[in-house]
């Protein structure tokens, strides 16, 4: 038996919960690449979400490596 999300999840339920204290403020904001630090262009890509439910981002190319679409 397999787990399965509930019917109507979206996509950011699944992405992990990254805490807050490890990322720069930029980075907790959108505004740098959370691998990286990348600022420009804006990071595009969620890779995870913050305790309180904000994305956290990172450019395409750190996505990428990372493995997330």
């Amino acid at each position: 038996m397999t787990s399965r999300p509930p019917k109507g999840a979206t996509r950011i339920h699944r992405l992990p919960t990254i805490a807050p204290d490890v990322l720069t403020p930029a980075q907790r904001v959108g505004r740098s690449c959370v691998s990286c630090r990348k600022q420009w262009p804006l990071p595009r890509v969620r890779i995870g979400r913050l305790p309180d439910g904000s994305p956290v981002m990172a450019c395409s190319d750190c996505a990428e490596v990372l493995g997330v679409d």
